[in-house]
């Protein structure tokens, strides 16, 4: 196979977004976006080498798993092993058990299942994950495993059978990923299944090119052909470019949307040739170089990234992060230089030590993740003030308010009532489940039902379509959910007063998008449209309840400044840094804490409205910690202990009472 430096440049076009994207650059919301070109690189280079091999009769299975083990086995040992002592050292217990589960999921080529059953690609605390970027090698690895089997299998029918197996293939998958977008986003972002129509709009690249060098076109610097070569290059790599500023987390992905990025890929891979304008531009030395290193680039960032958040007083700035990315060029280098290519060299390692080493390595990362697994992340580890590391987590545990199993599905639960029959009625998503400790603290508390779904504000007639984690699929249960809740309210059987909360800002901004109990799909484009629709339906909630013959109240959610607070505080304990750092300016509130106080004030005229930034607000500062109380558990949910002292301070259950 030909060797071609407009690809190695096409590869730092890939990477270099995927950094910014990361470091948190609002210019790259589209960079990770940079893995699907990767996927079409990677299906265009296996392929065209299976080509190669298979017209000279001399493919193998074995040769085809040495060369990809000696690709990416030893640098991902290197940066795995590597973030061992960092993760001890600077990870909690929780986030070393979920560390070396993802050790294990690395070594066993299965850490987009690991990932896909854990946080979202997108959430703040996917940010403090070192492997998090190995779940797009898990389906590189699955891919691999697959495909050479498949075109064996196929090969018997002809050159032209398998590439139009290939189409109807990445046809069906390409199908899958937009149905999954909405059914299943989370699943369809990291498994192979949605993703390998990427990987197989690459493998037919490589058929293509490999047909057109058998039957030359055109020559010459003016013919027709190399001029529409040059303009379908350089409308490839526009689309690529502009995926990176017109693409966000908003958006469902991978779908079509991703045929922005895919198809650029595929007409820069067919066209952008040396004698292209985009094929001189890719293949200047600069692109060429960082291509070289970009493996190893893309391996060392997120390592570089998480344990710098994971270690700072402050949330890393642009000059950090910037110099986090000089750093991760300089070991990028190395490890190209002192491990990936020493491993690539047949005269330095022959495929039988190949195997031997990955084997060894796999068994290393298995033994080591087992380790921290079965211990638990090591809880008697100490922190800064001498307390154990589990003692400091434990103050942040998950606030699922009475029960872990009050959420999701609507079902009166014993666990889910503080006592009979039920005074109040906790109805909402996450951020009315961690009310429910305020609820029942202090003097005579009332009896309390919790009836609380994740992600769901309490409307009866709207539900938020949140992508990429929550699709439309979602959103009917959550209708649903809302529909339930209300006939059980208008039976009147208990439950005096309703108190309703929710952050709403999955309903709020300019990128909201609803589905109505009449099943259509809204998306306006519009902050104040979406306000307006959302402050309607609040209201018509809080009537059908007064006219059900109950009391409702919206509790506001807390105040956030877009940082994870509890994790700030978290450090603070762990590394003796003042939690004070943690408090934030009330004009630094984030822009939907904003509009959620916009929102309430909507309806504060006719309903009772009880603001908890009263409680925690004071003198222009909102503060972390209160009474050496942590207030917070992440962003914006309450701790438990943070719960209890909001409810007893602000008499919350007497309040609700006279309102």
């Amino acid at each position: 196979m030909q060797y071609r430096a407009e690809i190695d440049g096409l590869r730092a076009v890939a990477v270099l977004p995927v950094l910014l994207f990361h470091a948190g650059f609002p210019a790259f919301a589209g960079g990770f976006t940079g893995v699907d070109i990767f996927f079409v690189i990677s299906g265009y280079l296996i392929t065209s080498l299976i080509l190669a091999e298979m017209a000279e009769s001399r493919f193998s299975i074995v040769g085809f798993y040495d060369r990809r083990a000696r690709r990416i086995l030893p640098a991902l040992f290197t940066v795995a092993i590597s973030a061992i002592p960092f993760a001890y050292l600077w990870m909690t217990p929780r986030q070393l058990e979920d560390f070396s589960e993802s050790l294990m999921a690395v070594a066993l080529s299965g850490s987009n299942f690991l990932f896909w059953k854990e946080d979202g690609y997108f959430e703040l605390t996917a940010e403090l994950k070192p492997l998090l970027h190995t779940w797009s090698l898990g389906v590189e690895e699955q891919f691999y495993i697959l495909f050479p089997l498949l075109i064996l299998l196929l090969w018997r029918f002809g050159r032209g059978q398998v590439a139009a197996a290939l189409l109807l293939l990445g046809i069906a998958s390409f199908l899958l990923a937009e149905w999954m977008s909405n059914a299943a986003p989370s699943a369809n972002f990291y498994l192979l299944p949605s993703r390998a129509w990427e990987l197989f709009a690459g493998a037919l690249c490589a058929f293509y090119l490999a047909g057109r060098e058998r039957q030359p076109g055109p020559a010459g610097p003016e013919s027709r052909s190399r001029r529409l070569a040059n303009a379908l290059a350089l409308l490839g790599l526009g689309m690529i470019l502009a995926g990176f500023w017109v693409i966000d987390k908003s958006v469902p992905f991978p779908s079509r949307h991703a045929l922005l990025p895919v198809v650029g890929t595929v007409l820069v891979i067919l066209f952008a040739r040396r004698d292209t304008i985009a094929g001189r531009l890719l293949a200047l030395r600069p692109f060429v170089g960082i291509g070289l290193i970009s493996y190893s680039l893309y391996l060392w960032h997120q390592p570089l990234f998480a344990f710098a958040r994971l270690r700072s007083e402050e949330d890393p700035g642009p000059m950090l992060y910037l110099l986090l990315i000089a750093a991760a060029f300089l070991l990028a280098f190395l490890s190209w230089r002192y491990v990936e290519r020493p491993f690539r060299s047949r005269d330095r390692f022959n495929r039988k030590q190949i195997f031997t080493f990955s084997g060894v390595g796999i068994l290393l990362l298995i033994c080591l993740g087992a380790a921290g697994d079965i211990g638990k992340g090591f809880p008697n580890r100490l922190a800064a003030d001498g307390r154990t590391l589990a003692s400091l987590e434990e103050r942040l545990r998950p606030n699922n308010g009475l029960s872990s199993l009050c959420d999701h599905s609507f079902r009166i639960r014993p666990e889910c009532m503080s006592g009979q029959p039920p005074e109040v009625v906790l109805w909402g998503d996450s951020y009315a489940m961690h009310l429910a400790d305020a609820l029942t603290a202090g003097d005579n508390p009332p009896a309390l039902i919790q009836l609380t779904k994740s992600v769901c504000g309490p409307f009866i007639n709207l539900a938020p379509i949140v992508l990429p984690l929550y699709g439309e699929k979602w959103a009917e249960d959550c209708l649903n959910f809302n529909a339930e809740v209300m006939a059980w309210l208008r039976r009147g059987d208990s439950g005096r007063y309703v108190v309703l909360s929710s952050p709403f800002s999955q309903y709020l901004g300019e990128e909201a998008e609803f589905l109505t109990a009449d099943g259509r799909r809204v998306r306006t484009g519009s902050t104040p449209e979406n306000m307006a629709i959302v402050a309607k339906a609040l209201e018509e909630t809080l009537t059908e309840l007064t006219k059900a013959g109950h009391y409702p109240v919206v509790i506001g959610p807390p105040p956030r400044s877009g940082r994870n607070i509890g994790q700030c505080l978290l450090r603070a304990g762990m590394f003796g840094f003042d939690p004070a750092g943690c408090d934030f300016a009330m004009t630094g509130m984030e822009e939907k804490s904003r509009m959620a106080i916009t929102l309430l004030n909507r309806v504060a005229d006719k309903y009772p409205v009880i603001r908890l930034e009263d409680f925690i607000c004071a003198e222009g500062r909102c503060r972390a910690m209160k009474d050496g109380t942590f207030l917070y558990r992440d962003a914006g949910h309450l701790t438990h202990e943070g719960a209890r002292l909001i409810g007893r301070e602000m008499n919350l259950p007497a309040r609700i009472r006279e309102e």
